[in-house]
């Protein structure tokens, strides 16, 4: 039981420092780290869903995860210039790819597969390259945007977590998250509410209200990509993604809200 704990605890703090390093250490650093999310999240997920002993097929599904990051890198470095309608051009046509090579292929339910491949590229490889995209909201680089994001996302978990052990007593989805409560959710979000506001004299990112929308977004968002990877965790009948981080499970399991939240928050900045 404490060799559990002390596991748990040496990882949950090389994690942090590792994350919080990379986004403030220099630019590269903060482009490696959603590199390698990408990469090791697609690897995770690919592994549950696909047969690995096909090294081809293998690794072009794991292009779906990092090279939407990869497109986001050259474009902001401008080793690339191409319109939107390009851009979307391409999309469109990698995807037709993606059917082709399934239906042409020897296994079974290559629709299934199909889908699978798509969700990676929706799930994984859009939100990483979000989360990119998100430290040149304005322009020049700055970290100061997920170094407010992500701690809010944890304050979120926290206050879920303790609330919901403390006084939880209404399953929010007992068929997808028996453990899960309404009472957790309310409180996850609710600490990362209150949070906002601190974060706002310390991160000028946003302003006060911007960071508290955020914060709402996180509460909401989170609790939704918790369940999605709590469901999807359940149909493989998995209890962990991946064994990447000990006592922690995977990257996937590290990242499932975050990857869901950044979307959002992502669309938010452009409207504000």
């Amino acid at each position: 039981m404490i060799k559990d704990i002390s596991t748990r605890l040496y990882t949950a703090i090389f994690f942090t420092f590792f994350v919080i390093g990379s986004l403030v250490l220099s630019q590269w650093s903060y482009t490696l780290l959603f590199f390698l999310i990408s990469l090791l999240c697609g690897y995770e997920f690919y592994k549950i869903v696909f047969d690995t002993k096909n090294k081809l097929r293998f690794g072009l599904a794991l292009l779906n995860c990092f090279m939407p990051v990869v497109f986001g890198i050259l474009i902001r470095m401008e080793y690339l210039q191409v319109a939107p309608e390009v851009m979307i051009s391409c999309l469109v046509c990698w995807i037709l790819i993606i059917l082709a090579s399934e239906l042409l292929s020897a296994t079974q339910n290559p629709i299934e597969k199909t889908s699978y491949s798509l969700f990676a590229l929706v799930y994984i490889g859009f939100p990483c390259m979000f989360a990119y995209e998100l430290g040149f909201k304005d322009g020049g680089f700055s970290y100061l945007p997920l170094l407010g994001i992500i701690p809010l996302i944890w304050a979120n978990d926290t206050g879920a977590y303790l609330v919901g052990s403390a006084i939880g007593k209404r399953p929010l989805f007992p068929a997808v998250s028996p453990k899960k409560t309404v009472e957790g959710t309310l409180g996850g979000i609710l600490t990362a509410m209150i949070m906002s506001y601190p974060m706002s004299l310390l991160n000028n990112a946003f302003d006060w209200k911007e960071w508290l929308f955020i914060a709402l977004i996180i509460g909401v968002a989170g609790t939704i990509g918790d369940l999605i990877e709590s469901k999807f965790k359940r149909n493989y009948n998995i209890k962990d993604t991946g064994t990447f981080l000990p006592g922690h499970g995977g990257f996937l399991d590290r990242f499932d809200s975050f990857l869901f939240i950044i979307s959002f928050i992502y669309l938010y900045t452009k409207f504000i």
